[in-house]
């Protein structure tokens, strides 16, 4: 049997689940929220759609995503606290060298360095950084890598080393006063997965005697602020469009295409007033922690 969410009566007041308006509002009924908030979880696709549809609400997306969208525009509890969005975000996706066969003592080197400034207020990428590296320990590409990742090797054989690259990034956050003496903001990273910081951002550091610079160490796992906001298993970059009814921009394991399509995601998530906090830290051996 459908579940039946009550809709607002017809001469403009509110009957029980319809919070909007509500001049109690202020004073929550958590016994409600959670009525509401479990009815909601008991609609299925066309259920949701119909309720998000009637309220105006955007009706894209996957079963999770809907009901979640249907409780911020219900349950007035539901909105974000200040303190659980930043200001900024530096989204990043790292490629690097690889072999078909998987090695765990392959040194992987990062060839691609992009990040993309997300500003929250804007709801939009202010600013890029995007520059390619030049591998030391394998110059020469293997061809597999070449074609995952559509780098050249006369990309890398003409480009900076990792160090130098580090250092015109750390150079970029300072012109955004996002570190540094003049910082003006807190700001996280975020990233598909805890791989580009623990393996191939310490492992490159290490690689070229580098201090692994303390503004890294704590960053946004976006599967797993996803994950958390809509209820659902945690997804891939592929899965968290699909989730959204979003089709991927671009090709995939170009470094600065995934990097789009990572703040595209993140974009729908500040819009949906998700907590977006560090929720992964790494150590020096490059062990993950949850935070």
């Amino acid at each position: 049997m459908a579940t039946c969410i009550e809709e607002p009566a017809s001469n403009g007041g509110t009957q029980n689940a319809n919070f909007k308006g509500d001049p109690f509002a202020s004073k929550i009924d958590h016994k409600k929220v959670a009525r509401v908030n479990h009815e909601i979880n008991n609609l299925n696709m066309q259920e949701v759609k119909l309720r998000l549809q009637h309220r105006g609400g955007d009706d894209n997306g996957s079963v999770e995503v809907l009901r979640k969208r249907l409780k911020n525009l219900m349950v007035p509890n539901n909105k974000v606290d200040n303190r659980s969005q930043l200001l900024y975000y530096v989204v990043i996706d790292f490629e690097a060298t690889c072999e078909e066969e998987k090695c765990n003592n392959y040194p992987h080197e990062i060839i691609e360095f992009p990040a993309l400034l997300i500003d929250t207020k804007k709801r939009e990428i202010v600013d890029q950084f995007h520059m390619y590296c030049k591998p030391e320990v394998n110059p020469k590409l293997s061809e597999f890598c070449t074609k995952l990742t559509g780098i050249s090797q006369e990309r890398v054989d003409t480009a900076e080393p990792f160090h130098v690259v580090l250092s015109k990034f750390h150079d970029w956050l300072l012109s955004h006063k996002l570190v540094g003496n003049k910082r003006k903001t807190n700001f996280a990273f975020v990233t598909d997965g805890p791989s580009d910081f623990s393996k191939f951002f310490i492992g490159n550091c290490k690689l070229a005697n580098v201090p692994l610079p303390p503004y890294c160490r704590k960053y946004i796992n976006i599967q797993r602020a996803f994950s958390a906001h809509y209820r659902c298993k945690k997804p891939s970059l592929s899965g968290m469009l699909e989730h959204l009814a979003l089709k991927f921009e671009g090709r995939p394991h170009v470094g600065i295409d995934d990097a789009k399509n990572i703040a595209r995601i993140l974009l729908v998530l500040i819009s949906e007033q998700a907590a977006l906090l560090p929720n992964e830290r790494y150590s020096a051996s490059g062990n993950v922690y949850h935070i």
